[in-house]
């Protein structure tokens, strides 16, 4: 299985799970108060802690076969003549090039998880700054009717990006990654003008779509680019500053709320959006103009050989 079915198949669960839980939430709230549903939440995400702490730290090694003799290992068994030990139960390690920073994933990923970053840091953005507004302001509909509208439309999205992405696969990730950006800029710059209640559900299906697709985009650049035995390590990297990125966006638009006005919320996002993409375009025709003129000496070491 390649890592962009793993990854759409993971989102569909969790998809899956969301949709489950939601209505689990609400007959909670329902039945026993809105208290027992944080209360239900705290004992998931504290079972969900020592699962965690199980996963195996030896995730960036590949099982090697016994008649597999790599080139670089540690912790070898061996036998009493000094000779390595690969019978069937052993499980010689590669040595791992720790990936800590965005720098060290080389050009190429980086610029994948900046341009996720930057739709990760919108869709929390959207996500805060349209649930207040739709709380607060009067669309001609209940509150609540507003509010479930957004988060049917956010899944609708995600939906979505995982049928597209399935359909187009690994080809092209770059441009599927550019072309999320230049529609989500494209689309909060418009329904920033005609801002409405229609509007705003237009806006979250399409920060959750170019999320969705964004997200698979990365993958395929991923497994291209970055070797087997320090490709988890990389997405540990491309996730911390994902999840930050949408920590940002959330307060961002948990702020901009404040003003209560849809018109300049989606303004200030589509400027912000335009001024990204700009600078993510403008550093990619940089790198490919000055490739030619970089030793190969000079490349970082988790890129494949020409």
């Amino acid at each position: 299985m390649t890592l962009v079915k793993a990854n759409a198949r993971s989102a569909l669960i969790t998809l899956v799970a969301s949709s489950i839980a939601a209505p689990a939430a609400a007959g909670n709230a329902w039945a026993a108060g809105p208290a027992w549903v944080l209360r239900a939440g705290t004992i998931v995400y504290l079972i969900a802690v020592p699962l965690a702490l199980r996963l195996p730290s030896q995730v960036d090694v590949p099982v090697l076969s016994p008649d597999e003799t790599p080139t670089e290992v540690i912790d070898l068994p061996r036998g009493p003549d000094g000779t390595l030990a690969l019978g069937p139960g052993a499980r010689p390690r590669r040595k791992l090039r720790a990936l800590t920073t965005l720098g060290s994933v080389g050009p190429v990923v980086a610029e994948a998880m900046r341009g996720n970053a930057v739709l990760r840091a919108l869709s929390g953005y959207m996500i805060f700054f349209l649930a207040f507004l739709l709380r607060s302001a009067h669309f001609g509909v209940s509150h609540n009717v507003a509010l479930g509208g957004m988060v049917a439309a956010a899944a609708a999205g995600g939906l979505a990006a995982m049928g597209i992405g399935s359909m187009v696969g690994s080809r092209a990730p770059q441009v599927l990654m550019y072309t999320m950006l230049l529609v989500a800029t494209v689309v909060t710059a418009v329904s920033a003008w005609f801002f409405g209640f229609g509007t705003a559900l237009i806006v979250a299906f399409v920060a959750a779509l170019s999320t969705g697709l964004a997200k698979l985009a990365q993958d395929a650049i991923v497994q291209n680019e970055i070797r087997e035995d320090v490709r988890s390590s990389a997405f540990s990297v491309s996730e911390t500053l994902h999840q930050l990125s949408w920590v940002a966006g959330g307060l961002a638009g948990l702020l901009v709320s404040m003003l209560n006005n849809g018109q300049v919320g989606l303004a200030i996002v589509a400027g912000l959006l335009a001024v990204a993409t700009a600078y993510l375009v403008s550093q990619r025709r940089k790198r490919i103009r000055l490739a030619p003129q970089q030793p190969p000496a000079s490349r970082p070491a988790n890129y494949p050989a020409a």
